[in-house]
């Protein structure tokens, strides 16, 4: 039973090594609170998540599971505001809940999300939890929620800017408008020294980035790929995609027919709607630019995807048509599950620690030839030890983690005699040097 758990499920994902991301998380949080707010300055992502992920190591360890284990705390609590928001904004009780809630446990994005080392799930949590206290007028809740997105994720200026224009536009009463936008105003005020100091500090907002400009597949993709996760250079999902693209559109396009009334008249609707198209369409034409558009970025208009379309399957007037679109949707997203499970493996470099081990003595360096092995090798090394091979400091990109890659650990030689060097390649092979006396 277990062999099947952590193998043939989302848990499977719990014990895999970490990658380089995870490790990057692992090696900025055991930071001083003072050296975060320093380096997360001049990196890609406000400091919060790297905050927590420190307290949360000290009590817990930095395991794998450990490390992984914060962000399915985050996925726990983000279901809790699921599911509120279905009882107090979609008004949906007793057993249907429970059919909803699977689609919930079967989205692959969150599947896969649950349980990696970074703030990916947080932000979802926080930005669904911001959803729900503005949708129940919730003011004080809307306004940390608000806060403390923006203090996790840069995209939660784009989830702010979207309820605020959700506001303007809905049928709200001006006293209730006003008291929403002056709340929401106060959070991205509280944000500003934090903007303004990464301006001085970040260096890194011109450098050259690793997403891709999207092209026309991309923008077809959308609904596909925010449900999904789904990222194309993966190539797990080719050949099945263009099935579960032309549903989500099919989903998409009925739900306008059905919708099209409340979608100018029901705020409900209106919110559900904005909440995942107006960002990822917005995202998607800055990326034509400057390239942004990839779906853990967006992960929060994913949930309020599933949201949107829960609400279509309980109020559309054709129960026989939603019930067939829902189970069609549900065996979609286990299909994609089992692919993904069996196929986005990360990289295993914990056998091949295991491996390099019984070479180790207090004398041998570690090199990487990659540098984005870099921070998985000093997580699984020791860190003081780990060096990157045969590269200048200015041919390492800044999106590698470049923040905590000092220039002291490049080297273009083997250490001197009698240390000696395991060189780890990018196909993750290893061979041993050690210099001549």
């Amino acid at each position: 039973m277990l062999e099947f758990l952590y193998t043939k499920t989302p848990l499977s994902y719990f014990i895999q090594s970490l990658w380089r991301d995870e490790a990057f998380s692992y090696l900025l949080a055991k930071h001083s609170i003072v050296d975060i707010i320093k380096i997360t300055s001049r990196d890609f992502n406000p400091p919060l998540y790297y905050f927590i992920l420190k307290i949360w190591m000290l009590i817990f360890g930095n395991s794998e599971l450990a490390i992984r284990s914060l962000s399915f705390l985050c996925y726990g609590f983000l279901f809790y505001f699921f599911i509120e928001l279905l009882i107090d904004v979609l008004k949906i009780k007793g057993k249907k809940l429970s059919l909803y809630a699977l689609l919930f446990f079967v989205n692959p994005l969150l599947n896969y999300y649950a349980f990696e080392g970074r703030m990916y799930m947080l932000f979802a949590l926080i930005s669904t939890a911001s959803y729900y206290f503005l949708m129940t007028k919730r003011s004080r809740l809307y306004f940390i929620s608000l806060l403390l997105g923006l203090y996790t994720h840069y995209f939660m200026t784009i989830v702010l800017a979207t309820q605020v224009l959700f506001v303007l536009m809905s049928g709200w009463t001006k006293k209730e408008k006003i008291h929403s936008i002056k709340h929401a105003t106060y959070s991205f005020l509280l944000f500003i020294p934090w903007i303004v100091y990464f301006l001085f500090q970040n260096k890194s907002i011109d450098s050259n980035f690793w997403i891709l400009k999207p092209g026309l597949r991309e923008l077809l993709s959308i609904p596909f790929t925010l449900y999904t996760g789904y990222e194309y250079f993966l190539y797990f999902y080719q050949k099945f995609s263009l099935g579960f693209i032309l549903f989500m559109w099919i989903l998409i396009g009925s739900s306008l027919v059905l919708m099209r009334d409340k979608l100018l008249k029901n705020d409900v609707v209106k919110s559900l709607f904005f909440w995942f198209t107006i960002p990822s369409f917005s995202v998607f034409i800055i990326s034509l630019w400057k390239p942004l558009f990839l779906p853990r970025y967006l992960i929060f208009t994913g949930v309020g995807l599933i949201i949107y379309l829960i609400y279509v399957f309980e109020y559309s007037k054709y129960k026989i048509l939603s019930i067939v679109m829902l189970i069609t949707l549900f065996m979609f997203s286990l299909h994609f599950n089992v692919i993904q499970i069996k196929e986005r493996r990360k990289a295993d470099f914990k056998t091949l620690a295991a491996k390099i081990k019984p070479h180790l003595n207090s004398q041998t360096i570690i090199y990487v030839e990659n540098e984005l092995d870099f921070h998985t090798a000093q997580y699984y090394f020791n860190q003081d030890k780990v060096f990157i091979y045969n590269k200048l400091y200015q041919e390492v990109p800044a999106y590698v983690g470049k923040v905590l890659i000092p220039s002291d650990k490049m080297t273009y030689s083997p250490p001197a005699y009698p240390r000696r060097a395991v060189i780890i390649n990018e196909k993750l092979e290893f061979r041993i040097e050690q210099s001549v006396p």
